[in-house]
């Protein structure tokens, strides 16, 4: 052999050991057991083969010869490249493979279903682990080569195809998977498989498992609710139709009895069948549109009657489609006596209504000339009468104004049963109210010589928030029926609160309390009911109508609040109601002002007594009552003492009181001359029911120092001569925007709509127009249009909007129409007075208004001060406008002063107010008022500038006194 052909055969010979290499390394990857000793020594062989192709290589190289040698290496050389390219492509692939199987291996594995695969010959190939875990299959349980008999024998005897004969069992699983096809096993832990069958083209049996568990529970719930539903349509009162896209597909026992029809009639029919003609359009409009709001609707019976039914509609999903569910009742009988109420409801409305316009003619038939009467003889009591005279005037006035009262009663009980009756809640002064009603009753019970006296403890928050004109009415009702029915003793008024309801508001307790006849046990249950009273000889002794008690209930009911009374004959009375008000804010009590103070309170009746200690012992005071003057002079030593003229000899008594060491007596004097008379030993004399403010500064009267003296006053600034239009509708609007403009000093004129604004502009050079936007006849966008529309100058004037209208775009239409600027409402006064400061031209255009055009006005009310004077004594009065001239210099500087907060302040002007237009000082209470509102509204700018104000308006108010002679 030579040596190129031996070179050749060990060259082959290596590449077969590298081919068998190549395959050893593939059948290892793939798996693929080899188990007998054949297979066992040809792996031996083959790992060997990669050294050994090595050596014959190098045994093929070591054989080379000179020329035709070269050209066999060379052949040999490039054949062993080309085997290492076919090597690497071969591993290449081989990677590939391997990749590709990885991927295959671990889709197989992650699988929600459990597959399993048997050879044609029922040998186990290949699963899943989820195969495993559906079977809860033991570790080890399943293997290559698996026969389906062994493996479903074992299955049976773990009971998992239930209880039977083991061939049976075996032999009819089987049977399920011969055909491809589904079928479905649930297995002893209740869990639900569904399983697939499919025969490859080998022969093989592929199967997947599925737990369908979840699903199969929600389909037997849906049919016990489904059997639910059915057992309580049918127990259903209400008539329940189901139908889908307008076919009735279900109906229930009530729905069959109400229509007339059997469930095999209707089933499968249209739902508008059950509808009557004439509503054909509307049920099928809400079938269309899917409504589910409540529906009424004319329904026909079998027997073809009509009747109406109510009901709605509600659409649920059902078994992957939608369908209706109809909720109806039968409603005819119900809207049948609807309609007879209605009708009733309008014939009474009708006679309500003519009873109304019947009262309202009355009212002004008599009205009007009972106002003149009641004027006249006002005019005639402020003239010169004599005794008589002036007995008869009062007489008459006093008449008239039962009368008055008598027309007032029927009118609002009129509103009450027309339900027109609204209440008009705002902020009030709890004391102001308490004792305003009770001077109104003063000289009655002073001219029936009975006590009167009221108490609101200076516990109770004094700023509240409610109807006071009613409150005040139901007190007046009550105190003024316990003033006629009492000839001796008293009547006392006392406030409590009892405490804070749900809503935050002060639940108010009033009580009236008298030692009159009192009322009958037999009257007792209808007390509040219309034209009753306690008794008819009562009744024909005291006069009334028996409305007072009544229109109180209904009051009181309507404020949402309670009244109830207590009374037996010769007993006397207690009448209450509690009414819910808001407190307002910044009332918080004042420390007290009579705090380590013992004051003596002597009054012969024990009712006054009580309810004047009541009040006093709020203050911080400790109270010693005595009914007579001996009782008084065993009472020890005493700060103050308070004597009721009733006792008798009170200067004997003050002068042994002053002996004792009491450093002040005040006397409380019924209404009239005599209650203004100086008394020796006497600090002070207050009419009865005494106010508290006056009450308090008696009391405490050694802590007031002598009145101060006020600088004179500066003169108030005049008008700025500028001369504006208002063109607004609403009168309150009216009188709001004119008074924060004649209070800086415009002249103003008003207009009532647009089409009187155009044509005061036309006629009157304004420096500026003020112009609501929705008023009647033209509103202020068209009047603005057409004053634009005016030749100069009048077309050019400034006009500013002032309105409700604030939302986005509001400002930019009036800006199109041709306004200038625009002032939402609620107007701020500062901003008002910025905004017309700014479009104001620089020159006036109207002509500037001489002095006798615009004089300030009066610091003082001459008719208050006429008033003052006509109740009580010249010196008193002194005395009284001294007091309260000390106390508004205090409260001035308080007010004045840096520290006071915005609640403070408001307090403080609030009392100021009051008191100020108590004694007539109108400009000083005009301020206050308007410094109590600019600090409720937060108006900076306007708190400064009437903080600076109001000192001055006290110094004038003082000059004011002096000059007109009230206080020396």
């Amino acid at each position: 052999m030579s040596p190129a052909t031996r070179r050749g055969l060990l060259i082959a010979a290596a590449l077969v050991l590298l081919v068998g290499d190549l395959v050893h390394d593939l059948l290892h990857f793939f798996g693929y057991p080899l188990h007998d000793a054949f297979t066992t020594l040809w792996a031996a062989l083959l790992e060997m083969a990669g050294p050994l192709a090595a050596a014959l290589l190098l045994l093929a190289l070591a054989l080379r010869e000179t020329g035709a040698a070269r050209r066999a290496r060379a052949a040999a050389q490039e054949a062993e490249e080309r085997a290492t390219a076919a090597h690497r492509r071969l591993s290449e692939a081989v990677e590939a493979m391997a990749q590709k199987s990885t991927l295959l291996e671990a889709t197989f594995a992650a699988m929600a279903q459990g597959i399993v695969v048997w050879s044609a010959d029922g040998r186990l190939l290949t699963w899943n682990r989820r195969f495993e875990a559906l079977l809860d299959l033991a570790p080890g349980f399943l293997a290559v080569g698996l026969h389906t008999d062994e493996f479903l024998r074992r299955m049976a005897l773990e009971g998992e195809f239930g209880v039977g004969d083991l061939d049976e069992l075996v032999a009819q699983r089987h049977a399920l998977v011969a055909l491809d096809g589904r079928f479905e096993r649930t297995r002893p832990n209740g869990m639900v498989l569904e399983i697939l069958t499919s025969h490859l083209d080998d022969g093989a049996l592929l199967m997947t498992y599925t737990d369908i568990t979840a699903p199969r529970q929600v389909e037997a719930a849906l049919r016990e609710s489904e059997e639910r539903f059915r057992q309580l349509s049918d127990a259903a009162t209400d008539c329940i139709i189901v139908h889908e896209d307008g076919i009735i597909v279900d109906i229930n026992r009530a729905a069959l009895a109400m229509t007339g029809y059997s469930a095999d009639e209707l089933i499968g029919r249209p739902l508008i069948t059950l509808v009557a003609p004439e509503d054909h359009a509307k049920g099928l409009k809400r079938m269309a549109d899917r409504s589910q709001t409540r529906f009424e609707i004319t329904g026909l019976r079998a027997d073809g009657s009509r009747y109406v039914v109510g009901g709605e509609t509600r659409y649920v999903p059902y078994r992957g489609r939608t369908v209706a569910i109809v909720s109806v009742h039968d409603i005819t009988a119900y809207r049948d006596a609807e309609a007879q109420l209605r009708r009733a409801k309008e014939q009474a409305e009708l006679a309500s209504q003519a009873k109304s316009d019947f009262l309202r003619m009355i009212s002004h038939e008599i009205r009007t000339p009972l106002n003149g009467v009641l004027g006249m003889i006002g005019v005639l009591l402020d003239g010169h009468l004599s005794e008589q005279q002036r007995t008869y005037a009062l007489t008459a006035r006093e008449s008239g104004e039962a009368l008055l009262a008598i027309l007032n009663d029927i009118l609002d009980l009129s509103k009450m049963e027309a339900g027109k009756l609204e209440l008009e809640p705002a902020g009030f002064d709890l004391v102001e109210l308490v004792e305003g009603a009770m001077e109104l009753l003063s000289p009655r019970a002073a001219a029936k010589g009975i006590g009167l006296a009221a108490a609101v403890p200076a516990t109770l928050p004094a700023a509240l928030r409610g109807d006071a004109g009613r409150l005040r009415q139901v007190l007046l009702n009550l105190a003024g029926n316990a003033v006629k029915f009492t000839e001796e003793g008293g009547v006392a008024v006392t406030v409590a609160s009892e405490g804070l309801d749900n809503q935050g508001r002060e639940r108010v307790r009033f009580e009236v309390a008298d030692t009159g006849v009192g009322i009958p046990l037999d009257a007792h249950p209808h007390l509040f009911e219309e034209f009753t009273q306690a008794a008819p000889i009562l009744s024909r002794r005291y006069g009334g109508t028996g409305l007072g008690l009544a229109i109180s209930r209904r009051l009181v009911d309507l404020m949402g609040g309670s009244i109830g009374f207590d009374s037996a004959p010769g007993r006397g009375s207690r009448f209450w109601f509690t009414v819910p008000l808001e407190p307002q804010p910044g009332t918080t009590p004042a420390a007290p002002p009579l705090a380590g103070r013992r004051v003596l309170l002597v009054d012969p009746c024990p009712l006054n007594r009580a309810t004047l200690r009541l009040q006093i012992a709020s203050w911080g005071a400790e109270v010693v009552e005595a009914s007579d003057a001996d009782a008084a002079l065993r009472a020890g030593p005493v700060d103050s003492a308070l004597l009721d003229t009733g006792i008798g000899s009170a200067t004997a008594l003050a002068d042994a009181l002053r002996q004792a060491g009491a450093r002040r007596v005040v006397l409380l004097a019924e209404v009239g001359p005599a209650a203004g008379r100086a008394r020796p030993g006497i600090d002070a004399t207050l009419v009865k029911p005494p106010r508290q403010a006056r009450l308090l500064a008696a009391l405490d009267g050694n802590a007031v120092p002598p009145e101060p003296a006020l600088p004179a006053a500066r003169p108030a600034p005049r008008p700025n001569g500028r001369r504006l239009l208002l063109v607004e509708d609403s009168p309150t609007n009216q009188m709001v925007a004119t008074a924060f403009l004649k209070a800086a000093g415009y002249r103003i004129d008003v207009a009532a709509n647009g089409l009187e604004g155009v044509e005061a502009v036309r006629t009157v050079p304004y420096d500026l127009v003020l112009m609501d936007i929705a008023m009647p006849d033209m509103d202020g966008l068209s009047a603005t249009r057409a004053i634009r529309a005016l030749p100069p100058p009048a077309g050019t004037r400034p006009i500013i909007a002032m309105t409700a209208d604030t939302m986005e775009g509001d400002r930019e239409r009036c800006l199109a129409a041709g306004m200038n600027d625009h002032v939402g409402k609620p107007v701020d006064r500062t901003r008002l007075l910025e905004v017309v400061e700014r479009w104001l031209p620089p020159e006036p255009v109207a002509p500037a208004v001489g002095e006798e055009e615009g004089p300030a006005p009066d610091a003082l009310d001459d008719e208050v001060l006429a008033q003052l004077a006509r109740d009580l004594d010249p010196e008193l009065l002194a005395d009284v406008i001294r007091q309260f001239l000390e106390e508004t210099r205090e409260r001035v500087e308080r007010i004045a002063g840096t520290g006071a907060d915005a609640s403070a302040l408001a307090q403080e002007a609030h009392t100021l107010k009051s008191t100020a237009g108590t004694f007539g000082a109108q400009r000083l209470s005009v301020a206050a008022r308007e410094l109590e509102m600019a600090c409720r509204g937060h108006a900076t700018a306007e708190i400064r500038t009437l903080r600076r104000q109001i000192p001055q308006l006290a110094r004038e108010a003082a000059e004011a006194y002096r000059v007109k002679g009230v206080v020396g």
